[in-house]
């Protein structure tokens, strides 16, 4: 077992982090192959061992029993130390705590965990008087099983998503060593409750679960992306469509007013609910109140659909992968819901739209350290644009360039482009790059959280995409559609600054400039289709990466038909097929833009640069 979390906060109440993991051996449907450890041995036994830990430790060494080799040498150790002192069986059955485990085990599915593959079998009766053999083996099953719980809620059903699932999903299940399980379970008052809190102890997992638990009782049926409403058309005042009793149901708006002896449609769109979705929409920033319900409007409406069971057990299952602390003060963008908050002290102190990756170019998933806040910044173009779009149009031409500013380096020297045969150059020795200014695709602010990935927040000069329900449309980064006020709170936090101060450095600073914050903030990108709103209700939101059905079908054990993406780590030069493929869905997603952004006038040339770079 490989450990991700070296440091645990534990009491003697039970675990407080959430998190162990360790590769199941003997599943159905094995997993594809995560790269672990092999344990060491287990050792012979001294003879000074008392003969339950000899006993003990014997059983732990058939490889048929459910476990990985470290947990069941976790338990050999254990009982070793304790010299085969009895906590969960002794020769009368099931101790106290043991008869506690049990009850706890079967109770596993209302944390989302399979019971059936915690609760061990053929359990003796109760009663019964038991060999020493048959003892040992009790105490090893209901120690094994509570290992497995533990290695289970802490997300080691899927032990390595960035290999199994998607490279984007950066995350990892975090671990609790298996000794250090079992000797918090042996000295909590009640070892079932340690064990259970060894699921997330977040709020937000808590009321997904409290969810999960409704949902199954009511049977209820559907996931997100299976909503009605997302074939629907705008629908108008006056309008009868089935839709419009979806929306009514959704919001609880009352029936229209029977006339004339006839029955109340519920699908007309009458004008005492056009009052009610003009008062939804000013409440909710939905644009223009105009009471029509189009796309905007009818994604809001959408995510207040009940979250199915698969939905919410796939999102309770990411939260087994985050950090057991998110930080005092933390930044956290959520990509299905485009939105980014600042939290502190466990209270939103800001929200904001954000634009995110392509589907072809997704936002990965990941937490890391935001370092520093760049002012005025410019434009390094990566080298997958640099190689891929920017030189081809160089050498058609290079009418990107002169239209937008962009300009080359070799070292720290600027180059002209035309005296340089591309050809044959070293394309790795040059800098393409777009200085500060009004139309660089950076904006006025950078937010940099250094990571594998090479993605970063930035503002940006084309807000018009911040207006569409959905906005994955970069390159990979996050656009931010107010980064000033995100900076103001950030430099006031670290530096003591007023907005006043950020703004005569955005007015009259040096260009590209550099803050490094001396007290870094977690930046916790995440990718929750189900997520409680400000209400405590649970609200949806499409799956645009397909992550949802990935973690889905893993934990179904249908490893086989999960569709894993490319490696978006892999060098520009292994990923010329993968552009090639995709080349004519992006064309596509940028033609829809082209044509909303000629309706509105504007240079072509530009817009496609903003949109396709400014965010890269």
């Amino acid at each position: 077992m490989r450990a991700v979390c070296a440091v645990l906060a534990l009491t003697v109440l039970g675990l407080s982090a959430s998190h162990a993991i360790a590769i199941e051996t003997g599943a159905p449907d094995k997993p594809p192959a995560a790269a672990a450890a092999t344990p060491a041995p287990a050792t012979a036994p001294s003879p000074s061992i008392a003969p339950a830990a000899q006993a003990i430790r014997a059983r732990t060494t058939d490889k048929r029993l459910d476990a990985t080799a470290e947990e069941r040498q976790a338990v050999a150790t254990f009982f070793d130390a304790r010299s085969g002192a009895p906590l969960f069986a002794d020769p009368k059955g099931l101790t106290p705590q043991g008869a506690a485990l049990l009850a706890e085990l079967k109770l596993a599915g209302d944390y989302g965990l399979p019971s059936a593959e915690l609760v061990p079998a053929k359990l003796p009766a109760p009663g019964a008087a038991l060999t020493e053999t048959d003892w040992a083996d009790l105490e090893v099953r209901m120690s094994l099983a509570a290992l497995k719980y533990a290695r289970y809620a802490c997300g080691g059903r899927i032990p390595e998503p960035s290999k199994q699932l998607a490279t984007y999903l950066d995350r990892a299940p975090q671990l609790i060593e298996p000794l250090t399980v079992l000797e918090t379970l042996a000295a909590a008052p009640s070892a079932a409750i340690a064990l259970r809190n060894t699921n997330p102890q977040h709020p937000s997992f808590e009321a997904l679960r409290k969810a999960y638990i409704e949902a199954r009782g009511a049977k209820a049926t559907g996931d997100a992306g299976e909503d009605p409403l997302d074939g629907a058309p705008n629908l108008r005042p006056g309008m009868s469509h089935p839709a419009v009793a979806i929306v009514r149901q959704r919001l609880k708006l009352a029936l229209p007013t029977a006339t004339d002896g006839k029955a109340a449609d519920p699908q007309l769109y009458d004008p005492a609910m056009v009052e009610a979705i003009v008062a939804y929409q000013e409440a909710n920033d939905l644009g223009t109140a105009d009471g029509i319900i189009g796309a905007r409007t009818r994604a809001a409406i959408a995510s207040l659909q009940p979250a199915g069971e698969k939905t919410l057990l796939a999102n309770m299952e990411q939260w087994r992968w985050m950090p057991s602390n998110l930080g005092e003060t933390y930044i956290t963008v959520n990509i299905p819901e485009f939105t980014i908050r600042m939290v502190k002290n466990g209270g939103v102190i800001h929200t904001e739209r954000v634009v995110t990756g392509l589907v072809t170019n997704q936002t990965p998933i990941f937490s890391e350290e935001l370092k520093t806040v760049v002012l005025q910044p410019d434009w390094v173009l990566p080298e997958s644009i640099k190689i891929n779009e920017a030189l081809p149009s160089l050498q058609s031409g290079g009418g990107m360039f002169w239209s937008n500013g962009l300009k080359i380096k070799r070292g720290n020297t600027d180059v002209d482009p035309s005296e340089v045969r591309w050809s044959s150059a070293n394309l790795k020795a040059y800098t393409f790059y777009q200085p500060p200014g009004e139309a660089n695709v950076l904006g006025q602010v950078k937010f940099l959280f250094p990571n594998k990935h090479a993605v970063y927040m930035h503002d940006t000069p084309s807000k018009h995409l911040f207006d569409k329900a959905e906005r994955a449309f970069s390159h990979g980064c996050m656009r931010v559609r107010n980064p000033v006020k995100l900076a103001e709170l950030v430099l006031m936090r670290d530096k003591g600054w007023t907005a006043g101060k950020v703004a005569a450095l955005l007015e009259d600073g040096p260009e590209d400039n550099k803050i490094a914050l001396d007290r870094t903030i977690p930046v916790h990108v995440t990718y929750f289709t189900a997520a409680p709103g400000d209400d405590g209700k649970i609200k949806t939101f499409r799956d645009i990466y397909g992550h949802e059905q990935r973690i889905s079908l893993a934990l179904a054990g249908r490893w086989s038909e999960i569709d894993i993406p490319p490696d978006h780590l892999a060098p520009v030069e292994d990923r010329e097929f993968e552009y090639r493929s995709t080349s004519v869905e992006r064309r596509r997603e940028a033609e829809v833009d082209r044509r909303t952004y000629k309706s509105s006038g504007g240079n072509e040339v530009e817009k496609a640069l903003k949109n396709l770079f400014g965010g890269f």
